[in-house]
């Protein structure tokens, strides 16, 4: 039980940080929707991609973390 919850706190920090650099790639992108300086020929279908991807692979990581929490939460009753 005890490497079961290890291997979902090391899969949640590992997915938490690819969808983190993710976001850091697109957020010139997103920061400048709104503005004059926003041009959607320029808004890239991989800038798209890269969003969504990002999203899904934080829900992936919090889903990680979650079922860490209840690892450990289960660890500390026994």
């Amino acid at each position: 039980m005890k490497k079961l919850l290890i291997t979902f706190q090391f899969l949640s920090f590992i997915v938490l940080g690819i969808s983190l650099i993710g976001f850091l790639l697109v957020s010139p992108s997103i920061l400048a929707v709104g503005t004059d300086k926003f041009d959607l020929g320029r808004w890239l279908d991989a800038d798209i991609f890269l969003v969504k991807f990002g999203l899904i692979l934080f829900v992936i990581g919090l889903l990680f973390h979650l079922i860490a929490l209840i690892f450990s939460l289960r660890l500390k009753s026994n």
